[in-house]
């Protein structure tokens, strides 16, 4: 697991997936090469960043864009960035983060 888990930093990072997830919900709010774009939109990083999560769940959404995708992205703006990525890859991943989170012990 990337990250050790005890109940609170379980429920800090629950509460900063769901706010990624809601920010990336509606299409039109994801983009991609720039973490927040003039428009209001956000890549998947500037998304978790903005949320609270940043740094924190960096590891674990790369881990759960691996596992869905099967391609082995460094980086995490690689994933986002890839022309074959699309918003639904992205909800995805972030549903795959948010379930390995909450299975965490």
């Amino acid at each position: 697991m990337p990250f050790d888990a005890s109940p609170a930093s379980t429920a800090g990072l629950l509460t900063a997936m769901d706010r990624t997830i809601e920010l990336l919900r509606d299409e039109a709010r994801w983009g991609r090469r720039e973490e927040t774009s003039a428009d209001g939109r956000y890549c998947l990083i500037g998304a978790l960043k903005a949320a609270g999560g940043g740094e924190r769940l960096l590891a674990v959404v790369l881990s759960a864009a691996r596992r869905i995708t099967g391609f082995p992205y460094p980086r995490l703006d690689l994933f986002n960035d890839d022309p074959v990525t699309s918003h639904r890859h992205i909800m995805a991943v972030l549903q795959e983060a948010r379930q390995e989170i909450a299975r965490s012990p």
